[in-house]
């Protein structure tokens, strides 16, 4: 599976940098994504493959700690330098 994570928070001294993660049953990973990263995974296997997410909090609708951009939306090309 490869894990992307994105940060797109113009104030980050890390704004724009790009981290990819391949993890799969020989490499398995604990991978802890702080707020307001763009992320998303795939599975790039040939079999079945999991990703457990264990928030620490209940999920706020109205205050999220999310960004949610679908890989399909037309505003990802333009955010998010990344091609599945």
């Amino acid at each position: 599976m490869s894990i992307v994570v994105f940060d797109g928070r113009t104030a980050s001294p890390t704004f724009g940098a790009i981290n990819e993660f391949k993890v799969s049953d020989r490499n398995p990973t604990l991978l802890v994504i702080p707020p307001d990263l763009y992320h998303g995974w795939k599975n790039i296997g040939t079999s079945e493959a999991f990703v457990i997410n264990m928030p620490t909090v209940q999920y706020d609708y109205e205050n999220p700690d999310a960004l949610d951009l679908p890989y399909d939306a037309p505003a990802a090309a333009e955010i998010v330098p990344y091609r599945w």
